[in-house]
């Protein structure tokens, strides 16, 4: 709302430099934009404040009908909401109960301040932290690989979250397909442990 008002301020100070039809059009843009960021942030402190499992949206067609909420607050970072997901395989979420107090982000700070969950037990986590957590694993354990820095050397660990990218063997024991593991796989590798 401040930041509306500032701009408001500045095109009506200087609207002598704009013809009237500039003007109209620039001031009704900033309305189009102020209002879309009300409601959105309306909407976003409801959801917020919230500790009900609840918020009745406003802009529904039924008044009835109301917006299901997770229990687990959501967070903002850069502008950007951040959805928690809810992790579904097992091995990821023993990853993230054995690593989450030890593994520190690139300023030495906790990647997780706690464990989150769901009203079912499920752990919740969002997809940038999943990311971060599986990188400063990497870096801990020195596992990138020395003569292509884009690749990572597969622990056990990391083998039993991505085996997708392990190496695999026939019945002879000959090499069919090479380990194949960089950081541009974490991404769509943590998706398969994680719902939508």
């Amino acid at each position: 709302m401040e930041d509306f008002q500032v701009i408001s301020d500045i095109l009506f100070k200087y609207k002598e430099q704009f013809d009237d039809k500039d003007f109209l059009e620039i001031n009704n843009r900033l309305k189009k934009i102020h209002d879309k960021n009300k409601n959105f942030n309306n909407f976003a402190s409801r959801i917020r404040s919230s500790s009900i499992d609840n918020v009745t949206s406003s802009d529904s067609e039924s008044e009835n009908e109301s917006i299901p909420v997770r229990s687990t607050p959501y967070r903002y970072q850069g502008g950007t909401l951040i959805l928690p997901r809810q992790v579904i395989t097992d091995c990821f979420r023993n990853f993230i109960l054995n690593n989450w107090q030890i593994l520190m982000d690139s300023s030495n700070n906790p990647i997780l301040s706690e464990v989150q969950y769901d009203s079912d037990g499920n752990i919740l986590i969002n997809m940038r932290d999943s990311l971060k957590l599986v990188t400063s694993y990497v870096k801990k354990n020195h596992l990138r690989n020395n003569e292509d820095p884009r690749k990572i050397r597969m622990d056990q660990t990391l083998k039993e979250l991505f085996p997708d990218y392990t190496e695999k063997r026939d019945e002879n024991g000959t090499i069919i397909k090479e380990e194949n593991f960089g950081f541009f796989h974490i991404t769509p590798g943590i998706r398969m442990h994680l719902t939508n």
